[in-house]
């Protein structure tokens, strides 16, 4: 995106009382771990971008409206019916999508928008094997650095990070202000945005604005750097896209912090049509010069979006799609469409799903050019002994193209097959020519690969499935010459195989579908730019239902060190506790697998502990600390946008209330809707080892039954004391569904 529109932040920001010094930085909950590595960038992405819709003047599209879960959400289903099957994944949302801050100055969606935010939607598309992107750009926005936030897990605030005196921080202007990332908090403040995004599950993330580049002489890279690192640091693999018409001249800094990088202008016409001519001509003119930047371990060039899939709409004749088809795959650019794929011509869509073609792309072997000007020839190794060829027609006359055998260091007759037909054209003697209507191309393959190279990977063997906490969990040994595999799932282990993902790069992938009992049925193919395999035998799971595979756990721990990630504790044991380490604020919440769940806890209390409550009997203990009351004041607890399981079957709320008590016998009221319990702490009363419930001696916790509902308010209120410090602590809580 290069024109920004102002909906995408402008908002106000609630500002926070935090605790102002905390001694050691907490560890905010991660979603999903995966490992990423190399393997997130061995082939460009494929998918689906909002922008071009948002962006082409038509009043049903280029509105404040039209982006929107809904909306979103119907696209994403279009693309799992219609090019997921030939490896299209990521839904990427771009500008739009924020709304407010929270109390640290992190970017919150625009809730009116995305009403379950951005991590309902990832819960839902990662269920069947997508992938979801959002858009972000450098700097601090001039609202929070006037509300000057703490900055999470630190004890400094947004001005203390803020370049004096203040300049733009991208190429958007000055309403976002620059970052000194050589002041203390900086790159904290980077981190505190990238676990968030991760905490809701994004697998994408694109950095516009940045420069060098971008019609700017604002300098981005510690910004680049800044988000690079953050992103490694969730444990995620999320892929960093930067952006746009980037500076050549920092090509190896872009390679070494980002998986691709736009090199052009946005394709967009800002007219009635997506695109037109003369955008794509663009292309031309800096394709050259980063040809050879591209490739595995060096990350890919951005084309932009492929509006190929609706001619009506798109601007350009069936020639053009083609001829840009061609040009993005030989060259190994990012597959991603941005049509309404509810109106998807049958031209468009089988360019987009011609799957020799993809391969091409998801091959990884990058074109440079043989031949410039108006005729132009790039062509591209396969490796294997074997070459693609373009052939390009860019002018506005018809034209003889060649290609010389020569020029590919190829003996004077070899096989060619035509790609965009499925046609084997026989030998050709010295070269391949032909007469090309302007704005046209051809694309070819040359020669055959050598005999030690494997055209089609060999089949799979050992595949396995087994339950697994919200899903199954497929694990297989490797294909020797395979670069991906295909994954395909069923409800019958006889028929009705669809696929599921056509880029895995690992041995393994765990499938998160609907939670329910039945078995699912699963079949692998190894796949590699020559082909596919024969598909595995079918074998199947169920995914795991245990009674508390939904629990959401949160611990309140003042300015105190967070729990480790593998640290158990509650009455129903989980792992993954949420931190909430400041007396109010907000906190979106993972699951006790470390899976965004989409719910959000908000909270108000008088003030916060960091006295961990040990366990004088063992090793456990009862969370890290507490929320306090002073005197009659009330703590307020709200928490939002429950999974649809346990808003819909009922949960049990776990309220964990013991505060360390030495000096007095005090007695506190914790609520929840119509129900009430007092519990009193007994002066010299310790944690044991044991949850006690309000109802027995030494009692440190308090249950209460939800039968429904997304939403629950807790209220903790002080009644009596012995001495003058009326208390109703609360260490954590604790969500778990009721049986279904």
């Amino acid at each position: 995106m290069r024109v920004l529109s102002l909906a995408l932040l402008l908002s106000s920001l609630a500002v926070c009382g935090c605790c102002g010094n905390l001694s050691a930085a907490p560890k905010p909950p991660l979603a999903a771990i995966h490992s990423g590595g190399d393997a997130l960038a061995r082939a460009p992405y494929m998918g689906w971008t909002t922008w071009n819709l948002q962006d082409v003047h038509l009043p049903q599209y280029n509105n404040k409206h039209w982006l929107n879960a809904t909306n979103v959400r119907a696209q994403a289903d279009l693309m799992h019916r219609l090019l997921q099957p030939h490896g299209y994944d990521y839904v990427n949302i771009d500008s739009g999508w924020a709304g407010p801050y929270d109390m640290y100055g992190r970017p919150l969606p625009d809730l009116k928008k995305f009403p379950g935010g951005i991590a309902a939607l990832a819960r839902d598309f990662h269920k069947r094997g997508q992938k979801i992107g959002i858009y972000w750009i450098p700097g601090v926005q001039r609202s929070v650095y006037e509300n000057n936030p703490p900055i999470y897990g630190t004890k400094y605030h947004v001005r203390d990070i803020v370049a004096q005196p203040p300049v733009a921080g991208n190429a958007f202007g000055d309403w976002h202000m620059k970052i000194d990332f050589h002041k203390p908090g900086a790159q904290e403040f980077i981190d505190s945005i990238t676990r968030l995004f991760a905490s809701w599950g994004i697998d994408y993330l694109k950095l516009d604005g940045v420069g060098p580049g971008s019609d700017s002489e604002v300098d981005s890279r510690d910004d680049v750097r800044a988000y690079s690192e953050g992103l490694r640091k969730t444990g995620r693999p999320i892929w960093l896209e930067v952006s746009w018409r980037l500076d050549h001249q920092h090509a190896a800094f872009w390679q070494k912090y980002a998986q691709g990088r736009r090199i052009n202008d946005d394709i967009d016409s800002l007219t009635p049509k997506i695109t037109g001519w003369s955008q794509i001509m663009k292309r031309f003119q800096e394709a050259p010069l980063w040809s050879e930047d591209a490739g595995p371990g060096k990350g890919w060039n951005d084309f932009d979006s492929l509006p190929i899939g609706n001619g009506s709409m798109d601007g350009l004749t069936e020639s053009e799609r083609r001829l840009v088809m061609t040009f993005w795959a030989i060259n190994c650019a990012p597959l991603y469409n941005g049509d309404d794929l509810s109106k998807l011509d049958s031209f468009g869509l089988k360019l987009l799903t011609n799957d020799e073609v993809i391969a091409l792309d998801q091959a990884a072997h990058p074109a440079v050019p043989m031949v410039g000007g108006a005729h132009q020839v790039w062509r591209a190794d396969n490796g294997d002994g074997s070459y693609t060829v373009a052939l390009l027609n860019l002018g506005a006359e018809p034209a003889t193209v060649a290609a010389d055998w020569s020029f590919l260091g190829l003996a004077s007759v070899q096989p060619v097959r035509d790609l965009w037909s499925y046609t084997d054209l026989g030998p050709q003697r010295n070269k391949f020519q032909a007469m090309l209507p302007p704005h046209s191309a051809r694309l070819i393959r040359v020669g055959r690969p050598s005999a030690v190279s494997q055209r089609t990977p060999l089949a799979i063997s050992g595949l396995k499935a087994s339950s697994r906490y919200g899903g199954v969990q497929l694990s297989w040994n490797a294909s020797a010459s395979a670069s991906r595999y295909i994954v395909r799932r069923s409800r019958s282990a006889h028929s009705g195989f669809q696929v599921l993902n056509a880029r895995v790069t690992q041995t393994g992938y765990l499938d998160r579908p609907a939670a329910d009992s039945a078995p699912y049925y699963y079949q692998i193919a190894a796949a590699n730019g020559a082909g596919a395999s024969a598909m595995s035998q079918p074998v199947g799971a169920a995914p795991a239902r245990e009674e508390h595979d939904r629990v959401i756990s949160i611990d309140f721990t003042g300015d105190a060190i967070a729990m480790d990630q593998d640290e158990v504790a509650g009455v129903v044991p989980a792992m993954h506790w949420n931190t909430a380490p400041c007396r109010y604020g907000g906190l979106p919440l993972v699951d006790s697998a470390g899976y965004s769940s989409g719910a959000w806890v908000q909270y108000d209390a008088g003030g916060t502990f960091a006295t961990p409550i040990p366990d004088t009997a063992g090793g456990n203990r009862m969370m890290r600390g507490y929320l306090e009351t002073y005197g009659h004041d009330t703590t307020k607890i709200t928490v939002s946008l429950l999974p649809p399981l346990l808003a819909k079957y009922g949960y049990d709320v776990y309220v964990y209330c013991d505060g360390g008590n030495i000096a007095a016998t005090r007695t506190g009221k914790f609520t929840i809707g119509d129900q009430s319990v007092e519990v009193t702490d007994n002066a010299g009363s310790f944690y044991s080892g044991a949850y006690a419930p309000a109802s027995a001696s030494g009692a440190n916790y308090v249950k209460f039954s939800v039968a429904k509902g997304d939403t629950f308010t807790l209220l903790a209120t002080p009644v009596s004391s012995t001495d003058e410090n009326l208390r109703a602590p609360i260490n954590g809580i604790q969500i778990v569904p009721h049986a279904r």
